[in-house]
């Protein structure tokens, strides 16, 4: 459960530096203004569902090794 929490600190820290980018926008040249306008929101979007991805794969993970652990305990035990 700590990867978890671990992971979603990182989205949270993720977003804050997305929003802080954000509202300094118009502290950019314009050139980099007009980039960042596509590239907060499709970076923000694209982080998120990496993460999200990265937790389902941790999950996944964990329950196999838990399967893996019962079945070699349980062949020990039926021989």
């Amino acid at each position: 459960m700590t990867t978890v929490i671990e992971h979603l600190v990182s989205v949270i820290c993720f977003l804050t530096a997305l929003i802080i980018a954000t509202f300094n926008i118009d502290l950019y040249a314009q050139p980099m203004r007009e980039f960042y306008r596509y590239a907060i929101p499709i970076g923000g979007g694209l982080a998120i569902v990496l993460l999200g991805l990265q937790i389902v794969l941790l999950y996944m993970q964990s329950r196999r090794a838990m399967r893996t652990e019962m079945n070699r305990r349980l062949s020990r035990h039926t021989r």
